[in-house]
């Protein structure tokens, strides 16, 4: 067995485990680096408004229904009653509902972070309501009465943040504009406001036509719960990047460099949104929990940014160590091809290089854009390299050839870390290539005598 060949074999391989300290660290920073931008959004957020889930408007008619029971006779002779009183509701879901807006959208910044939150200003909601019958009345039974008085009916409209309510929302309901109250608003358990009703309207029977109009705000989250016979959504907006979400996808949808437009239609039929509601409503005595907007069936936007620089860092920092061993591989052939010696710590040094290009990525992406800061993250090292190796290896020449071999190596990395469903392919077939030069450029190497002095005829 050749042992310098063993030897240089552990020492290059000593160097490529040590070289993943600094990598690890590297990535580390990275996460630090992400979850500080996130906080940095979550304070926008604490500060303007939060995602927001829309939900309503829906008709409210409470009742008290109060039952009482005659029981047999006591001993004194006096019946003996008892008397039960209950709170209930009855949901009136909008027999139509079209919901417009347009929503802006402007960055907020927190030193070099930043976070997009938008505001619609003429969020407008139109429909109409079909008055209800009146609830059946339970099976008679003797001794029993039960008896129903009518409370104030009102209109219920949720949002995730009531801080999102640039100014009073308001409804208009057969020719009166009603203004939005912020009481607690049954059977929503979260947040919610309320406006009065006018019996009047609904003891005419037949459509009470609505009018809702509201300036929201929120951070980089709009969606809607569709609670209408069929619910239908437009919006427009300036922000160019949407990333359009939740149980049901926009039917229409154009997206350009001047902003997006989407619409949406959700029959009743095709979600659990009412039957979700309906279950927080009063039932056999017991109050059950109403969930929130955002656990139900809903549909929406997100404003993404599409080009997240520590994703793209972090897939980078994972070929760290790729770049690594391919580098100290075609040092280690350049060694058995051309008969020059290669020292450990030469190797070490040329490794550290490739390692502080992915800290010096990171540093640049967080103030220019990422292409621009690969490319000179790159540059930079691929420079640093090449004027070692010119002294390293006896000359430019051989050094230019390792700095375009790098090169190379660096612009396929960028094509891989922009690449999203064919990642995995092209980054297999690199490295395939590279094991096929490899192997195919070693292929006449005589591995017993590697680093030996060559033989001399007829010595």
């Amino acid at each position: 067995m050749n042992r310098h060949l063993v030897l240089k074999t552990l020492a290059i391989g000593l160097l490529v485990l040590l070289l993943l300290v600094p990598l690890a660290l590297i990535q580390g920073t990275i996460e630090e680096r992400a979850s500080y931008r996130m906080q940095v959004q979550q304070e926008v957020a604490a500060t303007h408004a939060g995602a927001q889930v829309v939900a309503g408007p829906v008709l409210v008619l409470p009742y008290l229904e109060t039952t009482t029971t005659v029981a047999q006779a006591r001993r004194d002779g006096e019946p003996a009653i008892s008397t039960r009183s209950e709170q209930r509701t009855v949901l009136v879901f909008p027999a139509e509902l079209a919901v417009e807006g347009d929503v802006q959208v402007e960055l907020r910044r927190r030193g070099i972070h930043q976070a997009p939150v938008w505001r619609a200003k003429a969020l407008t909601f139109t429909g109409r309501f079909e008055a209800p019958a009146p609830p059946p009345a339970p099976p008679p039974s003797p001794g029993t009465t039960v008896t129903r008085v009518a409370g104030e009916p009102y209109v219920v409209f949720s949002v995730s943040d009531l801080r999102g309510f640039v100014a009073t929302p308001s409804i208009e309901l057969g020719g009166e504009r009603v203004p939005f109250e912020p009481r607690a608003a049954p059977p929503f358990d979260g947040p919610a406001v309320r406006a009065r009703v006018d019996p009047k309207l609904l003891a005419a029977g037949g459509a009470v036509a609505f009018t809702l109009h509201a300036d929201l705000a929120g951070t980089r989250e709009l969606s809607f719960v569709p609670l209408g016979d069929e619910t239908r959504v437009a919006l427009r907006s300036n922000w160019p990047h949407p990333s359009f979400g939740g149980r049901f996808l926009p039917l229409e949808r154009e997206v350009g460099d001047a902003g997006f437009s989407a619409r949406w239609s959700v029959p009743a039929i095709a979600t659990q949104a009412r039957a979700s509601l309906a279950a927080g409503r009063e039932a056999q005595g017991e109050r059950a929990r109403t969930p929130a907007p955002a656990v139900m069936d809903g549909f929406g936007v997100r404003l993404i940014d599409p080009v997240d620089i520590y994703a793209q860092a972090t897939r980078a920092t994972k070929y760290g160590v790729l770049f690594v061993v391919l580098t100290f591989g075609a040092f280690w052939l350049f060694e058995a091809l051309r008969r020059v010696p290669i020292h450990p710590v030469q190797y070490g040094f040329v490794g550290a290089a490739l390692a502080i290009f992915f800290l010096l990525l990171l540093a640049l992406s967080e103030h220019l854009p990422f292409g621009v800061a690969y490319g000179l993250a790159a540059t930079a090292c691929i420079l640093l390299i090449g004027v070692y190796l010119s002294a390293v290896l006896g000359g430019p020449r051989l050094a230019a050839g390792f700095c375009a071999g790098l090169a190379g190596l660096h612009g396929a990395l960028y094509s891989v870390i922009r690449l999203e469903d064919t990642a995995l392919l092209v980054g297999t077939l690199l490295l395939f290539s590279a094991l096929a030069c490899a192997m195919l450029a070693s292929r006449r190497i005589d591995w017993t005598r590697f680093g030996l002095a060559p033989v001399q005829p007829g010595g």
